[in-house]
């Protein structure tokens, strides 16, 4: 599956009953245990197109993003980048969350306007994917979202996309710079460079480069190097990574789409569909059969 802000009305969104658009470009999505019927769905790999912020509220929600576990505990804010291949876990009975969900055009045109990247969303990549919210920044963050809640409400106004992007720069330079620059301050080693680069790279072209080579070719350091830093600053080696990506891919054309195996293992340039099979399951035990059964 994967989720798009052109979907929202429609059946990737469906279990939401809070949902506020304007233009699919830009959407609010209230979450909570009385507004969602069934999460099943999500609880196999997904990729969203979209960038989100989600504001945990109350209680607290665990998942993955590509493959790496956080457990999100109110008061904070975990984001989502396209591309980015999603898994929701669990969550605690009373928990409640605000999505800010945009798109990458909505999110060039606050690029044009702050001559910038896109700011909302400058989390740190790497550490800890849910980030503690201190008191000012929630409580900009809920007042942003409630002047954001009447200006979709307007639907007689032409600029409400403009108006919500240029309320989206006001909350960064007024407040959440702030909460943003306190993160960045213990985030420039050199090994957390390399591991946001390398990780950066996978992500883009796990699909057709699976030597480690490649990737140290790229960042200009040897193999040697790169397997070391991933290795005792992330936990897990360089190889294994790589291996979660294909096989996140994997799992999650083969749950929510109805390519063949043939047409996964093309997708994923393995030589044939045999030898996808034998790596599938390999690191997941089933076969791609029986895991798309399961």
């Amino acid at each position: 599956m994967t989720i798009r802000i052109t979907d929202i009305p429609n059946e990737s969104f469906n279990h939401y009953k809070h949902v506020l658009h304007v233009d699919n470009e830009f959407a609010l999505i209230e979450i909570n245990k009385d507004n969602i019927s069934d999460l099943s769905k999500f609880n196999y790999p997904y990729k969203a197109e979209a960038f989100t912020l989600c504001i945990v509220l109350k209680g607290w929600v665990k998942g993955k993003i590509n493959s790496i576990e956080y457990n999100a505990i109110a008061p904070c804010v975990i984001n989502t980048y396209p591309n980015q291949i999603l898994q929701h876990d669990s969550n605690s009975e009373n928990f409640y969350i605000i999505c800010i969900v945009f798109t990458k055009n909505f999110a060039s045109n606050i690029a044009l306007y702050s001559k910038d990247e896109i700011l909302l969303l400058r989390f740190p990549r790497q550490g800890n994917i849910s980030h503690h919210l201190s008191q000012e920044t929630l409580t900009a963050l809920l007042d942003y979202c409630s002047y954001v809640k009447k200006i979709i409400a307007d639907t007689d106004n032409p600029f409400r996309i403009k108006a919500i992007q240029h309320l989206t720069v006001v909350l960064f330079y007024s407040t959440v710079w702030k909460q943003i620059s306190s993160y960045k301050k213990n985030e420039k080693t050199r090994a957390d460079y390399i591991i946001y680069e390398f990780l950066d790279l996978v992500e883009k072209n796990f699909k057709k480069y699976r030597q480690l080579n490649f990737y140290a070719d790229k960042l200009c350091i040897t193999a040697k190097y790169l397997s070391t830093t991933v290795k005792n600053n992330s936990g897990i080696s360089a190889s294994e990574w790589i291996k979660r990506y294909v096989i996140l891919e994997a799992q999650r054309l083969l749950k929510n789409s109805s390519m063949t195996i043939q047409q996964i293992s093309n997708e994923l340039n393995f030589p044939s569909q045999t030898f996808f099979s034998k790596y599938f399951k390999h690191q997941i035990r089933l076969s791609p059969k029986e895991y798309r059964k399961s």
